[in-house]
């Protein structure tokens, strides 16, 4: 499988599916806890050594298919992700510069952003919800 490809076998019908993004490695993939079809992917360009970042929404189709909902762009690398349990929309992610971004898929950018610390003094690679 490509790093640039997102891809899935529907237990269902046994066939394969894929999407594309070029020029995203993807890190993290987290099925939402709210609705059964909706998967969020955190992906990095140049395989997160350099470069901006991207959240990819996707949701799998009547058809079990993966279909790219929409995506949200960065400035660094998304490495993980977690929805959260209590809001059905929301999902928080880390990113190499050392944030944590909570979002809202319903809006178009990015809700909140909480700094962990200054930028590349040191990296964000994971999260947990409690």
């Amino acid at each position: 499988c490509e790093p640039q490809t997102i891809t899935w076998v529907s237990p269902r019908l046994k066939t394969m599916t894929t999407v594309h993004t070029p020029g995203f490695a993807h890190y993290a993939v987290s099925w939402s806890p709210f609705h059964e079809n909706r998967l969020a992917v955190s992906s990095a360009a140049n395989f997160g050594l350099v470069g901006n970042g991207r959240l990819h929404l996707l949701s799998v189709t009547p058809n079990s298919t993966l279909a790219l909902e929409k995506h949200y762009p960065t400035q660094d690398g998304l490495f993980d992700l977690a929805w959260s349990e209590i809001h059905e929309n929301q999902l928080v992610t880390a990113s190499g510069d050392g944030s944590l971004r909570l979002w809202d898929v319903t809006l178009n950018v990015r809700a909140t952003s909480f700094r962990l610390c200054n930028a590349h003094i040191c990296d964000t690679s994971s999260r947990i919800y409690r």
